[in-house]
């Protein structure tokens, strides 16, 4: 048997991972570890900016509030948008609106230019991550998928490691306006990769004999057929930012040697977890990944509630990145297949709004519970997300298998 045809498990073929060579899906790597070199100096250095300019802790917060309203308002357009353009053009596009949206943030004279341009680049941001995790879906075999989404999340990681010293360093020796050109400077090499990629045109959706055409579909904005998988993501994202608001502060109430270390072991293992869902998901199915993932999300939670030493708080958080980076890689690739053709990337768009959704919600209940209850009782009561998580994935289990089957 050669080696073409040969199964891997789940349908998968060799031929499948082969996929992954392709030169735009290669291009496309290149043009998410610039891209995320250009954010992650951006993230470093705006409050700090912000500070710099009169800003007072208050409209710092109001600021970051903006950045955040607008990823949240602009998601389904930014959806939408992916699905009807064509991608080339539309990558070129908004990563020349990012070099510009961090020019203005550079030159920003006073607060008030500053907070504009801040919503401005938080509306470029859904818009960017919209297209690449589409254009990721899009650019290998829908077998390996979740493999091939997996890697461009994780990768980038991995080549940016200096771009908060770049930042800072460019910050405080040069200018805050260098700083943020550099940022923008990173553009250019996503816009000149772009170039290289060879995206056909789209055909649009054929209409069928006696179908209404409609003006208006909300699935092209929301898409309604990936919107319970994309719960499942609600749900763990919602942990992670629970975690982000509280393991910190507990950590130092409770006496540990290391503060950081929820966030240390899971930034060491996140690469890992990512990778090895998306393959895990490709070659067994999404329920080898899900079920095991919202299991070590409960697990988490528990290690967490009584995290009084150094090692439950550092297990939980390695368990933790290797549950949502496994997680979020597979239901990237569950709402891309549940979704028709046409509204790829509006169901990306969805699965990405329920992180944006999850970051208000997530900070706002734990902080509530936590201020009447302590710590203990918070994260036992974020043992409800997995949970919920669990209770989804067998209301759909029929039709997640079924679309996984279909290709």
């Amino acid at each position: 048997m050669s080696t073409e045809v040969k199964k891997v498990g789940n349908g998968l073929t060799l031929a499948s991972f082969k996929s992954l060579l392709n030169k735009n899906y290669i291009l496309l790597l290149l043009v998410s570890i610039f891209n995320q070199f250009g954010s992650t100096m951006d993230t470093q250095i705006i409050p700090v900016w912000g500070a710099d300019l009169g800003m007072t802790a208050a409209a710092i917060t109001t600021m970051m509030t903006l950045y955040s309203v607008a990823t949240l308002v602009g998601r389904p357009l930014a959806g939408r948008l992916t699905d009807k353009l064509n991608l080339k053009f539309w990558l070129i596009l908004i990563m020349a609106l990012k070099g510009l949206a961090y020019v203005l943030q550079g030159i920003a004279p006073n607060p008030t230019f500053l907070m504009v341009a801040r919503f401005f680049t938080g509306l470029v941001f859904c818009c960017i991550t919209t297209a690449v995790a589409t254009m990721g879906s899009l650019f290998v075999d829908r077998r390996a998928m979740g493999t091939g989404v997996g890697i461009i999340n994780a990768i980038p990681g991995l080549f940016v490691s200096f771009a908060p010293s770049l930042a800072t360093s460019l910050y405080a020796n040069v200018s805050p306006t260098a700083s943020y050109l550099t940022a923008a400077a990173a553009s250019i090499p996503c816009i000149v990769v772009a170039l290289f990629m060879d995206v056909k045109k789209r055909e649009p959706k054929r209409q069928m004999p006696g179908e209404v055409h409609k003006r208006f579909d909300i699935n092209n904005y929301i898409c309604l057929p990936a919107l319970p998988v994309c719960m499942i993501t609600f749900c763990t994202a919602s942990l992670l930012f629970a975690c982000s608001l509280l393991v910190v502060n507990m950590s130092i109430e409770r006496g540990l040697a290391n503060v950081a270390i929820f966030f240390t072991t899971y930034t060491l293992f996140k690469t890992v977890g990512g990778i090895a869902g998306g393959v895990l998901g490709d070659i067994l199915s999404a329920k080898r990944v899900l079920i095991p993932g919202l299991v070590l999300n409960a697990i988490c939670c528990v290690l967490l509630a009584n995290g009084y030493s150094v090692i439950a708080v550092g297990a939980a958080g390695a368990l933790y990145a290797m549950s949502y980076q496994g997680i979020m890689t597979v239901t990237k690739k569950a709402a891309a297949i549940m979704a028709p053709a046409e509204q790829r990337g509006a169901a990306m768009s969805t699965n990405m709004l329920v992180i944006d959704i999850a970051g208000i919600i997530g900070t706002i209940i734990p902080g509530a519970l936590y201020s009447h209850f302590g710590y203990t009782t918070t994260f036992y009561c974020m043992l409800v997300y997995p949970v919920i998580g669990i209770l989804i994935y067998l209301c759909i289990a029929k039709k997640l298998a079924a679309a996984e089957q279909a290709g």
